[in-house]
């Protein structure tokens, strides 16, 4: 019986790295054209990203920036894990480390987030403000928020 491999998480790295991750976990039937969303993570200057690793592989990623909404000034982005290592809390860690994060500079987060992924959230104590949106060539979403408190 062969050892599954240990993953870690590498703090601030270049979202340029972890962009093939998101790509194949969160739109896998899109083309991968650098789009508007990286774009707009490039350009904000407080935009740290996260990646779950093993080997040298990147098998997961999240994107922390600052942008407001009510209360909350840091963002959720591009959280996703590679299906084969979903279910063995590597999305749960990383959104753990942006609370962290978050509690550091003693902020709120907010982030929109696909239907199939409220389970996890609400596991880290994220609450859903208001009803579902469908976002275009993507689908239903809504949106959730956590307190720094």
């Amino acid at each position: 019986m062969m050892d599954t491999p240990k993953w870690r998480i590498e703090w601030d790295v270049a979202p340029e790295s972890i962009w093939e991750t998101r790509q194949r976990n969160l739109y896998p039937d899109q083309a991968s054209i650098q789009n508007e969303a990286l774009k707009v993570v490039l350009q904000n200057p407080s935009t740290i990203c996260a990646a779950a690793i093993i080997r040298d592989e990147i098998i997961g990623c999240i994107s922390v920036m600052n942008e407001s909404y009510m209360e909350f000034q840091l963002r959720i982005r591009w959280l996703g894990v590679d299906m084969a290592w979903r279910g063995k809390g590597i999305g749960l860690t990383l959104v753990q480390r942006a609370q962290e994060y978050a509690l550091s500079r003693k902020v709120g987060i907010w982030c929109n987030v696909r239907m199939k992924a409220i389970p996890l959230y609400k596991r880290l104590s994220f609450d859903i403000q208001g009803g579902p949106f469908d976002i275009e060539e993507i689908g239903p979403h809504v949106r959730m928020i956590w307190r720094a408190d």
